[in-house]
């Protein structure tokens, strides 16, 4: 009998472990494949479009805690497209030293969907909220500073 309970314990050890890595490869599969889909479109308007997908995707997983959700979320923004060259340079040309902030906040926006990934992972709803609180903050002040020197711009 206890070698049953215990083929048995080993066989669903192993399974949960399978699973959770399933679910990280699905996870990364799904993300490049939305890059593939939008590696047409990686111009500022059409990456911002699926950040604001996404951030509404993390705030719902919080409200019904589904970390799965708010994880593969936050994955996805922090391995979100880089912008074409093209518009690169234009936006380069139009905020001049200040390209400086604008990258700034772009790696904080990457490194705090990172942590919520992490955060996400183990459940860890109080670590999410905060850095989630950091990462809209980010967002918002980038589109203070620079939404109105961009906009004509870039269309």
């Amino acid at each position: 009998m206890k070698r049953v309970k215990l083929t048995i314990t080993i066989m669903v050890m192993v399974f949960v472990s399978l699973t959770a890595m399933s679910c990280k490869d699905s996870k990364k599969e799904q993300s490049n494949a939305q890059n593939k889909q939008l590696t047409e479109s990686d111009e500022l308007l059409p990456i911002m479009y699926r950040l604001m997908a996404d951030m509404k995707q993390i705030n719902e997983g919080v409200f019904i805690e589904n970390y799965p959700m708010i994880d593969s979320a936050a994955y996805r923004i922090s391995h979100h497209l880089e912008i074409n060259p093209g518009q690169m340079q234009i936006i380069k040309k139009n905020l001049g030293e200040d390209i400086q902030e604008f990258v700034r906040i772009d790696m904080v926006v990457h490194d705090r969907a990172a942590a919520i990934s992490k955060a996400a992972q183990q459940n860890k709803m109080s670590e999410i909220l905060s850095q989630y609180d950091i990462l809209q903050q980010s967002c918002v002040n980038c589109h203070n500073q620079f939404r109105s020197r961009l906009r004509n711009k870039l269309q």
